[in-house]
């Protein structure tokens, strides 16, 4: 059997055949079930004891912002420094994209980001996106971990087969858990340009995960 744990809670096997759109995620664990992201986030996640939810389980897909690592306003704090120059209303505008859009990769966010300033060209979208890879990588390392998915995925990597699954481009996130010593911890790591829905539905298919 296998499980998803992300921004929006845990999701089993028959949810997800059921919901494909479990990023945006409807369907969730009645734990965190009618309670905003938002409050899980801050408020609730250290507290979770994932054991009680996620050890009937083999084979589980993590994702990162949120979830190992405390570092959506962080990565929200990066956009917003990135379009500072273009006003208040563009860059609270940014940050409120972000954060209602974690899962997103920031290449999609920023040409949207960059359309609301009248910037188009390919080589713009090159620029900003290069410059937020340089502001956000140092802060995402010294980021604060969620403690109890850190220790879960310590303690269980040995018996359970681990997948990471982030919007965070594939180089990027593969030099940040080598920084954090937490590579080896993950069977395989999938970051951008592959895209999460797809990417979980071809390992459960090719492995035939049940």
């Amino acid at each position: 059997m296998f499980a998803v744990y992300g921004l929006q809670g845990h999701y089993d096997a028959s949810n997800i055949k059921l919901q494909m759109g479990f990023w945006e995620g409807t369907i969730v664990h009645e734990y965190v079930k009618h309670v905003p992201t938002r409050q899980i986030l801050g408020n609730q996640i250290n507290r979770v004891k994932l054991s009680k939810y996620l050890d009937k389980y083999d084979y589980i897909f993590w994702d990162f912002d949120g979830v190992i690592k405390d570092t959506v306003d962080i990565k929200g704090d990066c956009f917003k420094i990135l379009f500072y120059d273009f006003g208040k209303n563009i860059y609270n505008k940014v940050y409120e994209y972000h954060m209602n859009n974690v899962g997103v990769s920031r290449y999609e966010k920023i040409k949207i980001f960059l359309s609301w300033c009248n910037l188009h060209s390919e080589e713009t979208l090159k620029k900003y996106v290069d410059q937020y890879s340089k502001n956000v990588m140092q802060r995402v390392i010294d980021s604060k971990w969620f403690i109890d998915a850190k220790n879960y995925i310590i303690n269980n990597y040995n018996e359970k087969i681990f997948y990471l699954i982030t919007s965070t481009p594939k180089k990027e996130i593969d030099k940040i858990l080598y920084e954090i010593n937490f590579f080896k911890y993950f069977y395989e790591v999938l970051g951008w340009p592959s895209n999460k829905n797809e990417a979980i539905k071809l390992i459960i298919k090719t492995n035939s995960y049940e």
